[in-house]
């Protein structure tokens, strides 16, 4: 199947979206293409490679809040990266109001302190109370004990039980452990004595000859990205943690794509209680080809970069861009911020909770701007030359520069800064947007 081929049907399969997100998924594949026929891929292998349109509509109405692919060489790149979510983890979520109740019966547990610390002082019942065969409430030298059928809590010098017969949750000197009901645990906090603290100072290198396509990957570690004047590549990893699980640095050549990938040790959880753990990587100057870097929650700053086609994503890290020049630029984050200045390129930066702001010193290519709840700045010179093209649901629309503004009214705003010679479409549901001087 050619590209327009595929694209008209998974508009088709996706029409039951809201128009504004059919747009940016389409808009993902497309690039997608782009991508792929730059590599020397025909359009009927891109096709192939990225499935049926049916079953990716299927994915994303299912899961309206679930990401595109981002790009095509990413697919074994992010499973390597074990971001996969912890299911035991997740039934944590459903123990703690169990939790907080037994918390909240701590306040009464504690009035018996004084009695357990006086030497002359014997374990007794304080309260016995069983109101049925299911029920009970017991306060002792013990601890507490409500119990209602199979749900229980129990407090006592060793720590915190809840269950509702099924799963539960108890809080001990050693953390926080999840219990399923076939007998397995899943940690989920540790404690600090479970913890270590380790000094990272770590630096390698790799030859990029034959290389297209750089790759870096990272789940808490900070990212950064610096061009220099050099002809191979140079990674630098380090700073401090204090955690159960430390990241470790790995280098793989993938065909022509380089590999960084900073991965901890797989196990069903991680407790950060400190790090400063940065890998900076130093890139020639010279190189001009695909940058696909990805954090979960670190942080990633890159600036005076340039290359073919550049994606830069993030979970919750915030990301810092500046100078980067590129045919196609894609930006994008869940609850991150993202702050830009100077892009050259065809744009498309998006966030669904962050906010984006974003500078513009010279008119360059069409560019995409998309949030759900968070606002759109812009800084703008007074040469630039766009038509905006704009529409938020309950946000607002402030302009202080330049513009002949031809409608701001029924959700939608529509201005023009100079002769209007290239595009900005700003799209968001509650967010608000505003241009300014830069």
């Amino acid at each position: 199947m050619n590209r327009e081929e595929y694209l008209k049907q998974l508009k088709a399969a996706l029409k039951s979206l809201p128009e504004d997100e059919l747009q940016d998924i389409l808009y993902d594949y497309e690039e997608h293409f782009d991508i792929g026929l730059s590599k020397g891929k025909s359009e009927k292998e891109i096709s192939a490679e990225l499935g049926d349109p049916k079953e990716i509509a299927k994915n994303h109405t299912i899961a309206p809040g679930a990401d595109p692919v981002e790009n095509i060489q990413q697919q074994d790149f992010y499973e390597e990266l074990n971001f996969s979510k912890d299911k035991k983890a997740k039934a944590v979520s459903k123990k703690i109001p169990y939790a907080f109740i037994g918390v909240g019966l701590i306040v009464l547990g504690i009035s018996s302190l004084p009695l357990k610390i006086n030497p002359f002082y014997r374990p007794k019942t304080l309260i016995n109370s069983n109101t049925s065969k299911d029920e009970l409430v017991k306060i002792n030298g013990k601890g507490i004990e409500v119990q209602d059928g199979n749900n229980y809590v129990k407090i006592g010098w060793n720590g915190i039980k809840v269950s509702d017969g099924e799963d539960g949750v108890s809080i001990g000197w050693d953390g926080v452990r999840v219990h399923g009901k076939n007998g397995s645990t899943s940690t989920v906090i540790h404690s600090a004595k479970s913890l270590t603290s380790s000094i990272i100072d770590e630096e390698k290198l790799e030859d990029i000859k034959n290389v297209s396509s750089i790759s870096v990957g990272s789940s808490f570690v900070d990212i950064k990205v610096i061009p220099q004047e050099r002809e191979d590549l140079r990674v630098h990893y380090h700073g401090s943690i204090v955690s159960n699980a430390v990241p470790v640095l790995s280098i793989n050549k993938k065909s022509t794509d380089l590999q960084i990938l900073l991965e901890a040790p797989n196990q069903t959880s991680r407790t950060i209680l400190n790090s400063d753990l940065v890998v900076e990587i130093f890139v020639p100057i010279a190189f001009k080809g695909d940058y696909n870097i990805q954090s979960s929650s670190g942080e990633i700053e890159v600036s005076n970069l340039k290359g073919k086609h550049i994606h830069i994503t993030s979970s919750s890290g915030d990301l810092s861009l500046s100078n980067i020049v590129s045919e196609t630029l894609n930006i994008k984050t869940s609850s991150g911020d993202i702050d830009m200045s100077n892009p050259i390129g065809k744009l498309r930066m998006s966030s669904s909770s962050g906010d984006l702001s974003l500078g513009i010193a010279e008119t360059s290519e069409d560019m995409a701007l998309s949030t759900s709840s968070g606002d759109i700045s812009l800084k703008c010179s007074e040469q630039l030359s766009y038509n905006i093209l704009g529409s938020t649901s309950s946000g607002s629309f402030t302009t202080n520069i330049p513009m002949v503004v031809a409608e701001n009214a029924n959700r939608k705003f529509h201005g023009k800064i100079g002769a209007g010679s290239k595009e900005i479409k700003i799209s968001t549901s509650s967010g608000n947007v505003r241009f300014d001087k830069k």
